[in-house]
Formats: C-alpha cells, structure tokens, sequence
C-alpha cells in the first residue's frame, strides 16, 4: 500500500479499486467517487508542478486534476471528477441544435478560463472525451502551462486552442458518424483534409458537403465560421 492522496493511503490491487481505463501512458481507475489517473511509464507525461498548478482551476467540462497522486513519495498520477459513461441522451450527432450549442459554449467557456491561467491544451483526442448527455474532455496529462504572458498573448493562447477544440469536435462528430455507417458524398475527403490539421482550410464548407440535412452538426458548422 504505497499510493497516497492526500494524507490517505491506498492499495490498486483493493477490492474497491477498478480499472475503467488503460492508456499509453497509464491507465484510470474508479475509487469511490474519484477517477484515478496512474502513469505506468518511469517518467510521468506531466510534471508535477503543471499537476498542482492546475488543481487550483476550477472548470466544468475540461476535467482536471483535482489531488495529486504518489507512490513512494514520487509523483505518479492525479484524482479527477468521476463522470458516468452510460448515455442519459441520444448519441452526440442526433442531438438538439440548442443542446449542441450548449455543449460547445460550456467547453468554451473553460477554454478561455485556461487561456487566462497560461494552459496550453495539447493532446486533446476524441478518445479522450465523454458523452452521457453533456460533453467531457477528460485527460489533462499533455496539458502545459506558459511563461508569464501580456493580454495580447494571452489572445493569441485562447485562438490557438479554440482552434483545437473546434477540430477536435470535428474529429469527434466524423469518428461518431463512421461508428453509425452513415456515408455521405466527400466524406472521405474530409477525413483526409481534417487529418492533414491545415489551419488555412475552412472546414465548415467541407462539413456542409457532408453532413446533408443534420441540422444538429450544421449547428456545430455556424458555430465555427
């Protein structure tokens, strides 16, 4: 019993430790109302300075680490909000225009709180996020933090990861479509042009192509003109 939150030890191999995810990097475990991030690699993806730093931000989409983990008095790993995977609501593309909107304005607005606290948010995947009726990214290990910044670069930080947060939705809405079978004319291309990440390419006008008559991801499309 080695690992320690807080002043509070802990066994993996409890009874009333389970895995619910395994990562490159580690994997993340259920412990009563906490999720468990445990890097099994020798050096952690994130630095412990980055992990404590951000313990002190407080958002509501964007999970981040809540206490940082040891084992054997190194940094090992965070605790995070545990967030339900069972669906309370449809799948993310057939959702309402207004609850899509919802999503995207919530995420947005912990984008803009990050880029005001100097967070650059790298590594956001599909693979790291939750829907069960509201939208979670939910790992923060590639996340870093940026020397002291003036508000016009502090601008710049907050377009630069809009910019990420937009392709990930977009990535996530194609991953989601292709899960259903749905084709539609020029998707394959646009799978293409999204992998190539071309920030000069106006994605919306590819998304009109494919996306038809969807009025929910058409909403998602306005959004990001």
């Amino acid at each position: 019993m080695n690992y320690r939150v807080g002043c509070k030890n802990f066994d993996l191999h409890d009874k009333r430790v389970k895995t619910i995810g395994q990562g490159y990097t580690g994997n993340v475990y259920q412990y009563g109302d906490n999720a468990l991030k445990i890097f099994d690699t020798e050096e952690s993806i994130i630095d412990e300075e980055t992990a404590r730093y951000l313990t002190n931000i407080r958002t509501s989409r964007i999970l981040l680490p809540k206490k940082l983990v040891y084992y054997k008095d190194k940094f090992k790993g965070y605790t995070m909000k545990l967030v339900s995977t069972k669906p309370k609501s449809k799948n993310l593309i057939s959702i309402s225009k207004n609850d899509l909107l919802d999503n995207i304005e919530m995420l947005e607005e912990d984008v803009s709180l990050l880029s005001n606290k100097r967070v650059l948010l790298n590594g956001m995947s599909p693979d790291n996020t939750i829907y069960n009726g509201n939208l979670y990214i939910t790992d923060p290990s590639k996340y870093s933090i940026l020397d002291s910044m003036d508000y016009d670069n502090i601008q710049n930080l907050d377009i630069l990861n809009k910019f990420q947060l937009y392709l990930l939705l977009n990535n996530l809405i194609i991953r989601e479509l292709n899960k259903i079978q749905i084709q539609y004319p020029g998707a394959n291309h646009l799978k293409k042009i999204l992998d190539e990440k071309d920030k000069d390419i106006d994605y919306s006008s590819y998304l009109d192509e494919v996306i038809g008559d969807n009025t929910s991801i058409k909403s998602l499309v306005k959004k990001m003109r």
